[in-house]
């Protein structure tokens, strides 16, 4: 368990009363962020298992660490990556608007300039970089329209 202390001084308290960690204010978000990530990995190696959300065709997505597997090739994500290939997978064979995946993930409602689209299209050439071949078939480019998640080939 984790537990918040106001001073240092008890936290040793805190450890006696079974804490495995503490957090200290000012909260530095990146550290916390960290953290969170580390005690659910630790967790998780703990039980053996890794979080697997769901599993499109040959094609298993991992929340922690972040990533795709492919047969038996791991290919890990960043946050922004995870997210765009989460909404896709979620309903494959259905086309997600540019504008719609830029929403979700930039959190920008109305915010769909020729800029921020760019962003969308470099975040979708990172991960077919990283993905390689297979890219080709699973992240396809619906003229005019946005991207789909394909099932198979």
């Amino acid at each position: 368990a984790t537990l918040y202390c106001p001073t240092r001084i008890c936290h040793k308290t805190d450890y006696q009363l079974g804490a495995e960690d503490y957090i200290t204010k000012p909260v530095d978000i990146s550290v916390l962020a960290a953290r969170v990530k580390k005690a659910i990995w630790h967790g998780l190696q703990n039980r053996g298992t890794q979080p697997r959300l769901f599993r499109r065709g040959e094609v298993w997505l991992y929340a922690v660490p972040p990533g795709l597997q492919i047969k038996h090739r791991f290919v890990p994500l960043t946050l922004k990556e995870f997210m765009l290939m989460y909404y896709l997978m979620l309903k494959p064979n259905k086309v997600a608007t540019r504008e719609y995946l830029y929403e979700v993930l930039w959190g920008q409602r109305g915010q769909t300039t020729s800029t921020n689209i760019s962003r969308l299209e470099s975040l979708i050439a990172r991960i077919r970089g990283k993905l390689g071949p297979e890219s080709n078939w699973m992240i396809e480019t619906v003229e005019l329209a946005g991207y789909q998640f394909r099932l198979a080939r």
